[in-house]
């Protein structure tokens, strides 16, 4: 019994990227992607807590009294980087996906469709991500007053663009796995031949093989 490729090749037996959009994308794709980068967002940017506070306190009008006694802060935001995140970055990262990031995301993704280079979708969606990363960062620091919303805006930006850039990668490249996985499981069986995960290949019809190879029985 032949096993049907994963993706939404395998699931509906088509393909979603064809010549014409080597880069089309599903919305569930999209989605995906969307998710893995909102996750790893919140698993990096509280570790930048520490150095929000460092690059803070290099800015300020004594840097050298101010350096001091950030160490300690740095030391004491880096345990409470995790709880100061679910209280304050994960709401606002969740507005800035929902309101901002996925809707310019999604259209900048119909806009590449056409653009096969995996390096150029990088850079587009680093941009982006940076773009709506200090966005929001900024906006989130002003709002509450922090104090820092430059070191907020510039850490936040950077942050953003590794996390949505990765997300991309990710999912396109399962996306593009697929795809592969489809188109060969289809020529497998335009040639008369099936297989299924963690099986070797059946050997093929005699009227396939050349006739100097062929076995009377």
């Amino acid at each position: 019994m032949t096993v049907p490729a994963p993706g939404v090749a395998g699931r509906y037996g088509m393909r979603v990227r064809t010549p014409e959009l080597p880069m089309a994308f599903t919305f569930g794709e999209f989605a995906r992607g969307a998710g893995i980068a909102w996750l790893v967002f919140q698993l990096v940017f509280p570790l930048s807590y520490p150095l929000i506070i460092v690059v803070a306190a290099l800015m300020s009008s004594d840097p050298a009294t101010a350096i001091s006694s950030a160490w300690a802060q740095a030391l004491m935001w880096g345990i409470l980087g995790i709880l100061w995140s679910f209280v304050f970055a994960l709401p606002w990262s969740l507005g800035a996906l929902v309101l901002l990031g996925g809707p310019a995301a999604w259209v900048l993704g119909l806009t590449l469709r056409r653009v096969r280079s995996i390096g150029v979708h990088l850079v587009l969606f680093a941009i982006l991500g940076l773009g709506v990363g200090g966005l929001t960062a900024w906006l989130a620091s002003s709002t509450m007053s922090t104090g820092a919303g430059i070191p907020y805006a510039v850490i936040g930006a950077v942050v953003t663009a590794v996390s949505v850039a990765y997300g991309w990668h990710r999912t396109a490249r399962r996306a593009l796995k697929d795809d592969a996985l489809f188109n060969e499981q289809a020529s497998l069986r335009d040639a008369g031949l099936e297989t299924a995960p963690g099986r070797l290949l059946d050997p093929p019809p005699s009227s396939l093989l050349n006739p100097l190879e062929r076995r009377d029985p």
